[in-house]
């Protein structure tokens, strides 16, 4: 098989570039906080695919020293509105000339605002094919419009949910797929000394978008003890809610792995959005079990496309069959390891491997 190159251009979260942007060597510090551009890495390599990355979304910065500033949000909205056309252009110049030197077959995106419909009319001609990963919640598409306006202009959309009916302009090609999970780096990653010491864990987002959180994590604060959360957002929740005192900042990498490798009940809340999609499934989902830890899961129609109830995941409805679940299960260790071994199983074929050999045959004539 004739290998090939990939330009995956990626916005990384602003945590994982501010962590990176203090380590002696920025792409080492990407790859020691992100687990998703390791994935990405083994993946594609695996597939016999060779990964060309790039971070910038700016031409005229590269970010890294700004990130570290308290005052990045306050430069970023001005400078983008003053001289985001002219940054944008010669950003997309510079990697359509790198595109063009290096002879890349594909181009790898998620949810990029920057990209232009020029840019990929450009990557046509080239016969470049063009993806973009979708994770975009179908009531931020009424503020966050400018995704849509080229989703016609990729060669796939691919998402973990399914935006089809949301999407005013309907895509070239849609693909519905499962996030992929770094199986290899999970199963590696030791539990450490305080193994299954955290009774109830949770780790995500409580920003307002996410606000159908906060009640379940105010419920599981008043009822129970020896629980952790972590995330981002905490600015957003009112004060009015105890939670807030013991929730800690997010982790990433081998740190959010091994959190969760340490916690007997791992609590996975969907955004509001969910109840409104017809199929549609966050990572987590698959990392909890891969983690070996227990996994309770708010109902949702289409959960049942991906796990066996109470053989390989725990549901709950409301805050009471929540509670009932909880004490059952942490008292039960046996019937609790038991759906945990066959959860473990379940979520092995969602590796980088799998996945992104499905993107590239749906795209192309891989291999």
């Amino acid at each position: 098989m004739i290998n090939k190159k990939i330009f995956i251009h990626i916005n990384l979260p602003r945590d994982i570039l501010r962590k990176s942007s203090y380590e002696e060597n920025f792409l080492k510090g990407v790859l020691k906080y992100s687990s998703h551009i390791n994935g990405l890495i083994d993946g594609f390599e695996k597939n016999n695919i060779t990964p060309i990355f790039s971070f910038r979304m700016h031409y005229f910065f590269d970010w890294k020293c700004l990130h570290k500033s308290k005052y990045y949000k306050y430069f970023f909205v001005p400078y983008n509105f003053l001289f985001g056309c002219i940054d944008n252009w010669f950003l997309y110049k510079m990697i359509y000339n790198k595109i063009l030197n290096e002879k890349i077959n594909y181009y790898f995106t998620e949810l990029n605002p920057t990209i232009t419909k020029n840019f990929l009319k450009k990557l046509e001609k080239l016969k470049v094919f063009s993806v973009e990963w979708f994770g975009l919640f179908p009531n931020q598409l009424r503020f966050n419009t400018r995704p849509n306006k080229t989703l016609q202009y990729f060669d796939l959309i691919a998402s973990g949910e399914n935006y089809l009916p949301y999407f005013k302009e309907k895509p070239k090609k849609f693909l519905l797929i499962p996030q992929a999970i770094s199986t290899n780096k999970i199963y590696n990653i030791k539990k450490g000394e305080n193994e299954k010491q955290i009774d109830i864990l949770f780790i995500g987002s409580v920003a307002k978008i996410h606000s159908n959180r906060w009640m379940y994590l105010e419920f599981l604060y008043k009822n129970f003890k020896n629980l952790e959360f972590y995330g981002f957002g905490i600015d957003q929740v009112p004060g009015s809610y105890n939670f807030k005192s013991i929730f800690k900042e997010g982790l990433w990498g081998d740190e959010y792995f091994k959190k969760m490798k340490n916690a007997k009940i791992v609590i996975n809340l969907f955004q509001d959005d969910y109840e409104n999609l017809s199929d549609g499934i966050n990572i987590r989902a698959f990392e909890i079990p891969a983690c070996g830890s227990l996994q309770l899961c708010k109902r949702l129609p289409f959960i049942n496309k991906y796990f066996k109830e109470d053989q390989d995941i725990v549901l709950f409805s409301d805050v009471n069959e929540l509670k009932e679940k909880i004490d059952f299960y942490l008292e039960n260790k046996t019937k609790r390891n038991f759906i945990i071994s066959n959860g473990f199983k379940s979520v092995k074929k969602y590796d980088y491997k799998n996945q992104l050999k499905s993107i590239i045959q749906s795209v192309s004539n891989y291999g």
